[in-house]
């Protein structure tokens, strides 16, 4: 049996490196597809809603991350920001539309959640900007409904009592007064009466 050549061996090894890196490209090319296609999907899955970006004028996708992020953000907004005292400035600089994020508010509680307690910082800083004189008393007590459940409900309720007041106003118009001639005085119906009676002469 003839020994094989040095350059058949090396031949031979070559092609069996060549088969291994193969195999082994192979395989990472199968985690990769595999990887990605578990990526996409879960992505895909989380992607719930897309939204129309003002700045960029693109679409672009809304998961729960996002909707968590923002939570997040607009509890520091509040929190580190002092001048923090329209909640229409914060959706102004994330691009935001009053519509869009009201949307988001029904589909996730936690974004309502966060929204409600933005809400009732802002209305506890306007309330207290304005009783130290800081702020217009007027304007504050004009829009605080919006911010205070407590203000919304004492609005209401004097709303209520207009109202009622209104209707009692409303129901005197319906009343038919009548007018008579002037009762004369007591005083004069007795002088009047003697004088007619021939008896009260003798």
């Amino acid at each position: 049996m003839k020994k094989p050549t040095r350059a058949k061996a090396i031949h031979k090894s070559l092609i069996e490196s060549q088969k291994e890196i193969d195999y082994i490209v192979q395989i990472k090319e199968e985690k990769a597809k595999t990887l990605n296609s578990t990526t996409k999907a879960e992505v895909l899955d989380k992607i719930t809603d897309w939204h129309h970006d003002i700045f960029s004028w693109r679409q672009k996708p809304v998961s729960e991350a996002f909707i968590n992020n923002l939570c997040e953000q607009m509890i520091v907004w509040i929190n580190t920001d002092q001048e923090a005292l329209l909640f229409e400035e914060f959706l102004h600089k994330k691009n935001l539309l009053d519509t869009t994020f009201m949307d988001w508010a029904k589909k996730w509680p936690k974004l309502e959640m966060a929204h409600q307690y933005v809400l009732r910082a802002i209305g506890i800083r306007r309330e207290k900007m304005a009783l130290r004189g800081e702020i217009n008393q007027s304007l504050v007590a004009f829009v605080q409904p919006h911010y205070s459940k407590v203000w919304k409900q004492q609005t209401e309720w004097r709303s209520k009592l207009k109202t009622q007041e209104g209707d009692l106003v409303k129901g005197e118009k319906d009343v038919v007064y009548v007018i008579t001639d002037k009762i004369p005085n007591i005083e004069s119906v007795k002088d009047r009466n003697e004088r007619n009676d021939p008896s009260s002469s003798k």
